[in-house]
């Protein structure tokens, strides 16, 4: 039997390494800025519909069950 030798897989340049870890790095500080961003969002988009609901007498908040929604007097 004849033993070849194994290919020699060079390991990846350490500068490779490190800018590949930097984009990583980057891409995940971004995500979690975007994610953040995205339940602020969510949190304004409740909050408009609940007042949006509350103005227009679409629910019992207010103690207005139904009818119309007497004028605002100021």
């Amino acid at each position: 039997m004849c033993h070849q030798p194994e290919p020699s897989v060079s390991p990846p340049r350490q500068d490779v390494v490190a800018a590949r870890d930097a984009e990583l790095a980057a891409g995940r500080s971004a995500l979690a800025a975007l994610q953040e961003r995205a339940h602020g969002l969510e949190l304004a988009n409740y909050s408009l519909a609940l007042h949006l609901r509350q103005a227009t007498g679409g629910g019992a908040a207010g103690g207005f069950s139904g009818g119309p929604r007497p004028p605002d007097v100021f």
